[in-house]
């Protein structure tokens, strides 16, 4: 399970690349996660990041996998919300706040 004894972190988010070039050289953008919530009947992991971006990973039938399955942006959410409602004025949409499983 996720709360075993032993646990080890693994950044998934990097490159191998990342190792060997100086981080002035990076042209990523740093977007730190502030909210993780899982899904243990689905077995399904949510990170929610600084700027709002959702990635979900997928954790295998077992709960012991870790494979990123999506992701979708703040400015993309905004953009399909606007798309769909055409009504809606871009600014009423501020920030993402808190993610929860139903």
């Amino acid at each position: 399970g996720w709360f075993s004894k032993r646990c080890r972190k693994i950044n998934h988010s990097v490159s191998v690349f990342s190792y060997i070039l100086p981080s002035f050289l990076s042209f990523s953008e740093e977007d730190p996660l502030i909210q993780i919530v899982e899904d243990g009947i689905r077995n399904i992991l949510y990170t929610r990041s600084e700027k709002g971006t959702i990635q979900v990973y997928d954790l295998g039938t077992d709960g012991m996998g870790l494979r990123r399955v999506g992701y979708i942006t703040m400015e993309t959410i905004m953009y399909k919300a606007c798309e769909a409602l055409r009504t809606a004025d871009r600014t009423l949409f501020k920030s993402l706040v808190y993610l929860t499983v139903l």
